[in-house]
């Protein structure tokens, strides 16, 4: 780990009230003995150790012959998934198996991917640690009302949850029990990045070994190790009133930055405080956002150009991915613990969860599309950054045609502009929205495609779904006085243009 002389002063700064009363040296004992409502979520701390559940997982795969499956389905949404993402977009999977990671409520995507499904050679793979998303409780439904064979489907879930009864009454082939006492964007060391990547066949037991090491030298010496200087040096930008985090990473190491962005949002971005997490892919792009910005950076090196606080860390291994991981909790923990706040929950994103009785049939469009002009000039005059918040179809050419707005619109305003997807934003990034402190200006994108066939098992259907989770974030924003307008791709590039006639 590298920092430049601002970064330095970060992490040394004496803002933090809570440092005081924290022994560093002794902080496992601190984190563990600290507000006794948190403790539930302090499993992913002896995580490293988990020789036994992948002891357990092989096991399975030799006695079940999972090699028989040509192909596997994993189905999940944010962070249930988002380990298995980061490992085979790093790590190549084993290539006599085709797997796929679906994270989409779109009827159209997952008709288009059932209709390929050669049942007797699938392996559906369900992930939801609270076992409760009603997403991928669709998702299942979905799969289910074409491939109801439970020898072809495995759970990971919680004890006693939906998808866990579920999964019991339909005798599907295992389920794996996440323990209640890690939250799930703190499980990747647990069943939710283990099972995956051992079903891929990647090193796993090597990928743990690292964070075994991390975990000893951390709990040895945590004073001068790394998650205390990275726990301080975001929990200090955060009472500095720094607007950004800049993370800076080559394209492997994109669904890391991912799980690096809804670790900061998520578990820092309430009460009020927080800092807006803004991930990319080279210095270019990063560079006209300096301004009350600092940087993580993961390349091999940085511009001198670059005038703003700078931590720079490198992956020497891509099997060495176990020990960042579980240096990043312990920081974000730390950071928490420095903020005085509970890094461990998301009382936000529970507020606007859509609940199946709650979704309403929606034939036509019932959305009144509000950006114009005024809207992006105010975000000129104004914003820190800008948010845009697409729903529904997410195709290659849709989410090129996105980012190539997104790119225009930098350029025109010179502060960052974050593209997110639902459902899954709704699970991590939307914490920082409602309850942290982020960018004011948040633009939805409407890309859903009306379906009038209901989810099996329900009265609703997918785009029923994408329409109430649109509604309800929306609405929510503007209760808490966000500027807040809807529009979709056509209209978004229109008021674009617009706007760059008018300057």
């Amino acid at each position: 780990m590298k920092y430049n002389k601002q970064a330095e002063n970060l992490i040394i700064s004496n803002s933090l009230v809570n440092e005081e009363r924290l022994s560093q040296k002794n902080f496992y004992e601190v984190l563990s003995a600290h507000d006794q409502t948190n403790v539930e979520e302090l499993g992913w701390l002896d995580a490293p150790n988990n020789t036994k559940i992948i002891n357990e997982i092989e096991a399975f795969i030799a006695e079940q012959d999972i090699s028989k499956f040509s192909k596997i389905i994993f189905l999940g949404i944010g962070g249930a998934t988002i380990t298995a993402e980061i490992l085979s977009s790093m790590i190549s999977p084993s290539s006599h198996r085709q797997y796929e990671i679906i994270d989409s409520i779109d009827n159209d995507e997952l008709s288009e991917i059932s209709e390929k499904i050669i049942i007797q050679n699938t392996l559906f793979v369900v992930m939801s640690k609270s076992g409760n998303t009603i997403e991928v409780l669709c998702q299942l439904h979905f799969f289910w009302e074409h491939f109801p064979s439970g020898g072809n489907y495995i759970a990971i879930t919680e004890s006693k949850s939906k998808l866990y009864d579920y999964a019991i009454k339909n005798q599907f082939l295992k389920i794996f029990q996440c323990p209640k006492n890690i939250g799930g964007r703190f499980a990747s060391l647990s069943y939710l990045g283990i099972v995956p990547a051992l079903l891929m066949n990647i090193d796993i037991k090597e990928i743990m070994l690292s964070a075994i090491k991390a975990k000893k030298s951390y709990s040895n010496s945590f004073e001068d190790a790394a998650p205390a200087l990275l726990g301080k040096y975001i929990a200090n930008s955060i009472k500095k009133d720094f607007n950004n985090i800049i993370i800076i990473v080559p394209e492997d190491l994109l669904f890391f930055a991912k799980w690096i962005e809804q670790m900061i949002a998520e578990s820092l971005g309430k009460n009020n405080i927080g800092i807006t997490p803004v991930i990319c892919l080279d210095f270019h792009s990063a560079e006209k956002f300096q301004k009350k910005s600092i940087v993580i950076n993961y390349l091999k090196s940085i511009p001198k150009t670059f005038n703003c606080p700078i931590l720079s860390m490198s992956l020497e291994s891509t099997l060495d991915i176990g020990q960042h991981i579980y240096t990043w909790q312990m920081a974000i923990a730390y950071s928490g613990q420095l903020l005085n706040i509970n890094a461990f929950d998301q009382p936000d994103v529970e507020k606007v969860k859509i609940h199946p009785g709650s979704i309403t049939a929606v034939s036509t469009k019932q959305n009144e599309y509000t950006l114009n002009l005024k809207f992006i000039q105010n975000v000129k005059e104004t914003g820190s950054c800008l948010h845009l918040l697409s729903f529904g179809k997410k195709s290659k050419q849709y989410q090129s045609r996105l980012t190539k707005q997104k790119t225009i619109l930098e350029s025109l305003l010179q502060i960052p502009v974050n593209i997110y997807y639902a459902p899954r934003y709704l699970h991590s990034v939307g914490q920082l929205h409602k309850g942290g402190k982020t960018g004011d200006h948040f633009i939805f994108i409407d890309n859903i495609k009306i379906n009038n066939t209901n989810v099996p098992n329900n009265n609703f259907s997918f785009s029923d779904i994408s329409f109430a989770q649109l509604n309800n974030d929306s609405n929510f924003l503007k209760k808490i006085s966000k500027k807040v307008a809807i529009t979709n791709i056509e209209s978004l590039q229109q008021t674009i243009e617009q706007y760059t006639k008018s300057i």
